[in-house]
C-alpha cells in the first residue's frame, strides 16, 4: 500500500498533520494554564504564611483541581497527537504494543465504554503494516466487543509475539454466541492481509499479523 495507490491518502495525511498541529497548540495552552495554577499555589502559600490558613484551604483545593484537570487534558492531547501521526505514512514498521495500547487508552472516549485490561507483551513486536488501518480495525473490534458487555463487565486486550510476527487478542468477551464479526472489520482485515478469528465459545477475538507484508 502506498499513498500513490490510494487517491484519498494525501487528504487523510493532511487531516492528520492538522490535528497534530492543533494538539501541539492545545498542549502549549495547557502548559500556560499549568504555570498559572502553580503561581496561584505560590500565592496561596504566601498568604498562609502571612495571615494564617483562613480561606486559603479552599483556594488550595481549587488550585489542586485545576492541576488535576490539566493533567487529564495533557494525557488526552498526547493520545490525540499519537493518533494523528498514524497517517504520516500509509505503510510502516509498527510496534503492535503501541497500536493496541493507544486504542485501549482511546476506548474510554467511546460511547458506553467498558473497562479494558491492557496487557502488552515484553519488548517490541514490530510488523510491517498500515498504522492507521490497524488502529481502525482494533477500534472496530473494541466497539463490537463492548456491544456484548454489560456496564459492569470488561475485557482483556493482550499482545504477544508469534512465529509469524505478532498477535492481538481480545479475551473475556461476553455475548459472542450467535454473533459474527462486523463487515467493516472483515474488510479491514482483508486490506491489511492479516488473519482475524472469532472464537465465540471461548470469548476470544484474535488478530494475527506477519512480520513483513508486501506493500
Amino acid at each position: 500500500m502506498s499513498a500513490g495507490s490510494n487517491p484519498g491518502w494525501d487528504s487523510l495525511a493532511f487531516c492528520g498533520r492538522m490535528n497534530a498541529h492543533i494538539s501541539h497548540k492545545i498542549r502549549n495552552i495547557l502548559a500556560t494554564v499549568s504555570e498559572t495554577a502553580g503561581l496561584l499555589d505560590d500565592l496561596v502559600e504566601m498568604a498562609e504564611e502571612q495571615d494564617g490558613a483562613g480561606n486559603c484551604g479552599r483556594l488550595r483545593e481549587l488550585s489542586g483541581r485545576i492541576v488535576e484537570q490539566i493533567d487529564r487534558g495533557q494525557k488526552v492531547v498526547q493520545r490525540m497527537n499519537q493518533f494523528a501521526h498514524s497517517v504520516d505514512t500509509a505503510w510502516a514498521e509498527v510496534d503492535i504494543n503501541d497500536a493496541a495500547g493507544l486504542m485501549a487508552s482511546l476506548s474510554s472516549n467511546m460511547p458506553y465504554p467498558r473497562a479494558v485490561d491492557y496487557r502488552p507483551a515484553d519488548g517490541t513486536i514490530t510488523v510491517n503494516t498500515s498504522p492507521f488501518l490497524l488502529e481502525q480495525l482494533l477500534y472496530v473490534l473494541l466497539r463490537f466487543a463492548f456491544d456484548g458487555l454489560t456496564p459492569e463487565q470488561g475485557l482483556t486486550l493482550a499482545t504477544r509475539s508469534t512465529d509469524r510476527g505478532g498477535a492481538v487478542e481480545f479475551s473475556g468477551v461476553a455475548g459472542l454466541s450467535g454473533r459474527r464479526l462486523p463487515d467493516e472489520a472483515l474488510k479491514l482485515a482483508g486490506a491489511l492481509d492479516l488473519d482475524l478469528e472469532l472464537r465465540a465459545d471461548q470469548g476470544i477475538i484474535l488478530v494475527e499479523l506477519d512480520h513483513n507484508l508486501a506493500d
